[in-house]
């Protein structure tokens, strides 16, 4: 029999609230949660306490511990954590017995001893034994004594001495004494109610696997499949699957009722259990619904789905019109998971699209009609409610079997109220609301899963969808979930080419894809990269190439010192190339340098790849820069070009020693260049240096080196230490002779 003790608490109370409070600057102590008021009880009906003392300043080394009677001595044991079911044994329970006068007596499970003053007098550090019939004690609240004191913290004074009861700290190995000071310095109790079974406490869990083939299953903290544990405590269930499978769901092995589709999964041990893990072929998640307000919430569901792709018009996926159609699966028990009703499977009519479609638009109607059904002898009329859920979808681009991956859990839609328009402004519950549907780029052709949810998160923040099979558990809070299949079809194209032009006949034409040689008007798959490669056989002979792909015009990359054009591309449609290959005709390009300056310059003739003689044959169009390079900076010259007889502008900068023009082969090309010496060095005597025309000599005075050039400035003579140079074998014509510092101009 269990009897209220509040009356005796109320009054104790009232007799403290003229305590004067201690002033302290220490904050109140925190329990543990869960404590509660206790009551008396008897031995046939017991009501049993885990008693956790507290010494009202938080940072006495006595909290967290509780009572313990081991059958030898009356302690406390620290809990950091707290007592529950899965550390609690006998020697840690009590329960107050009515001791008359409003008093109790405070029993141990652990062999129904009593608490006992025996000797112990206030002061004496004596400690409190266990006997057969033991102290009254009076339950006051310690709340009031001081303002360390808080709610739910009892003190139990001693009828005899008027002390308190009191827990010691390390100094005396933690043993219970009486305190007859002051409330405020005593141990203040906490009492945890919890439930023992005096005549044998544990229970037994087993554990099994529905297929060992499919996967293994146990219990965390236990070698094998089973465990012995305190009635009330907890164990965790773990389930790996083997591969190929995954995990299904816990069932009660005597009932055959679902536990949980969690894993792992935490069990609350009443009674002996047999718990099986049933185990399925890998596959999508599975989800449970649930409902927390009334079952006439649960018509949520679609009553026509559609999507349209661009160029390709409107299809029908389903439409349903009554509860048969829906189907409509009743939800009979608030709060309660269920998994029957909670995916509805609309994959048999794909959604089908072209392979390189970048999007397509699902539209989506309500079901708008009441569903009206029994159920416990009631009748339950659930009106339409979709527009008070909100919508997200998945796609398993990579066909994993889950939804997790990267573009793969797409944006929440709606507001879950009366005005929702899932995201769609322009839709109605009569026309339906329509959501885009992106497709990764470089999606290939095949078949993908859409799981389409609508539910009401809680919380329903932004990111709720990614939440889904994760936090909350794939458990659909007042909704419902619909999969779909995606058909990504692959398309072909035909790749047509054409070779034309005045050199088609010198050139080859080949287009690859994937690495494989193609005919014209072979298929390729949409996407697939192909390869133009045109090649001159006769590399003597200058082409132009140029091509169109579907009627425009495209640049072909001309690989540099090689006779080879490319160009790349991928097809999305069907393609057709043309390709003009003409020669290009060649021109001969010329040069002559004259004037009494020729020998002081050098010339150099180059194109864009490579450098050119005089007299070479180039293909018209050829762009070239003629570069005129003055090798003796302190002799001033000029220099003046013409171009096919036309005076020629030469780029010049003053003092720099270079002059360069630019120009473009368009038929044969002769360039003059005539170097003029402004120096004053074309006298023919100076310095001793003259020219004998009758002997044909070259007279220099003292012997120093002598160099002799024609007017094109080549050397055409040269004499080294001596005082004359021949000139009898040189042909008739004017001539520069150097001789050490001094130069002059002569004539034969």
């Amino acid at each position: 029999m269990k009897q209220d003790i509040t009356l005796t608490i109320a009054l104790a109370a009232a007799l403290a609230a003229g305590t004067a409070m201690q002033a302290s600057a220490q904050q109140p102590v925190v329990p543990f949660e869960g404590w509660t008021e206790p009551v008396v009880s008897t031995a046939d009906d017991p009501v049993w306490y885990a008693m956790m003392a507290s010494h009202k300043q938080p940072t006495d080394d006595r909290h967290n511990r509780f009572l313990k009677y081991d059958g030898s001595e009356l302690v406390t044991e620290e809990f950091s954590d707290g007592v529950n079911y899965n550390n609690l044994t006998a020697a840690l329970l009590w329960r107050l017995e009515d001791a008359g006068d409003g008093m109790v007596r405070l029993v141990s499970c652990n062999g129904s001893k009593e608490v006992n003053v025996g000797n112990a007098t206030s002061g004496s550090n004596i400690y409190l034994t266990m006997q057969d019939e033991g102290t009254r004690w009076t339950v006051v609240p310690s709340l009031g004594s001081t303002e360390m004191a808080v709610e739910g913290q009892y003190n139990l004074q001693d009828e005899g001495t008027g002390a308190y009861m009191n827990a010691m700290n390390y100094t005396a190995d933690y043993h219970v004494t009486l305190w007859n000071g002051d409330r405020d310095g005593c141990s203040g109790w906490f009492f945890y109610e919890f439930e023992y079974d005096t005549e044998g406490n544990t229970r037994t869990v087993t554990v099994t696997s529905g297929d060992e083939a499919m996967g293994t299953v146990g219990i965390t903290g236990h070698d094998s499949g089973e465990a012995e544990v305190n009635r009330g405590a907890t164990v965790t269930l773990t389930a790996t699957a083997a591969e190929g499978y995954m995990f299904y769901r816990w069932v009660d092995g005597a009932s055959g009722e679902v536990i949980s589709y969690d894993n792992p999964c935490t069990v609350e041990v009443l009674e002996d259990m047999e718990v099986e893990g049933q185990f399925r072929e890998l596959g999508y998640p599975v989800m449970t619904r649930y409902y927390e307000v009334g079952l006439n919430q649960q018509n949520r569901y679609i009553g026509e789905a559609t999507f349209s792709v661009p160029g390709y018009g409107t299809t029908t996926l389903f439409t349903c019109t009554g509860e048969d159609e829906l189907p409509f699966t009743p939800y009979v028990t608030l709060h309660a998971l269920q998994e029957e009703g909670a995916v509805i499977d609309k994959t048999a009519l794909p959604v089908m699209i072209d392979q390189g479609t970048e999007s397509f638009d699902m539209t989506i109607k309500a079901y708008n009609n009441n569903i009206i059904y029994e159920h416990d002898g009631r009748t339950e009329t659930c009106e339409p409610e979709l527009v008070w859920t909100r919508q997200t979808l998945f796609v398993d681009w990579n066909n994993d079997f889950d939804f997790d991956d990267e573009g793969e859990i797409y944006e929440s839609l709606g507001n879950g109220n009366g005005d929702n328009d899932f995201g769609d402004p322009d839709g109605s519950i009569e026309d339906g609301w329509t959501r885009t549907v992106s497709i990764p780029a470089g999606t290939m052709p095949g078949t993908y899963r859409m799981r389409l949810v609508y539910m009401a998160p809680n919380p329903a923040t932004d990111d709720w969808p990614s939440k889904v099979f994760h936090d909350f558990k794939a458990q659909l809070r007042n909704g419902v979930a619909y999969d779909f299949t995606l058909q990504i079809n692959a398309v072909t194209f035909p790749v047509e080419f054409d070779l034309t032009g005045t050199a088609a006949d010198i050139v080859t034409l080949d287009v690859t894809a994937g690495g494989e040689a193609l005919e014209s008007g072979e298929t390729v798959a949409w996407g697939t990269p192909y390869t133009v490669t045109v090649t001159n056989t006769r590399p003597e002979t200058a082409i132009e190439v140029s091509m169109s792909v579907n009627g425009s015009t495209v640049e072909m990359h001309h690989i540099s010192g090689s006779d080879t054009y490319t160009y790349q591309a991928t097809a999305e449609e069907a393609v057709e190339i043309a390709v003009v290959a003409d020669v290009v005709p060649t021109f001969p390009l010329t040069w002559t340098v004259t004037g009494d300056g020729a020998y002081l310059v050098e010339t150099e003739v180059i194109t864009i790849d490579d450098t050119v003689e005089t007299g070479d044959m180039l293909p018209g169009g050829t762009e070239y820069e003629i570069t005129i390079t003055n090798t003796r900076p302190d002799r001033e010259v000029k220099v003046t070009m013409t171009v096919n007889g036309d005076e020629a502008v030469l780029e010049h900068d003053e003092g720099a020693p270079t002059y360069v023009y630019l120009g473009v082969i368009e038929g044969a090309t002769e360039l003059v260049i005539d170097v003029t010496d402004l120096s004053g060095i074309g006298e023919v005597a100076a310095g001793g240096v003259w020219y004998d025309a009758g002997a044909q000599l070259l007279h220099v005075g003292d012997a120093v080196a002598v160099t002799v050039y024609d007017a094109a400035g080549n050397v055409v003579a040269q004499g080294d230490g001596t005082d004359a140079v021949s000139a009898a074998a040189l042909p008739s014509g004017v001539y520069v002779a150097r001789a050490g510092d001094t130069v002059v101009k002569f004539v034969k």
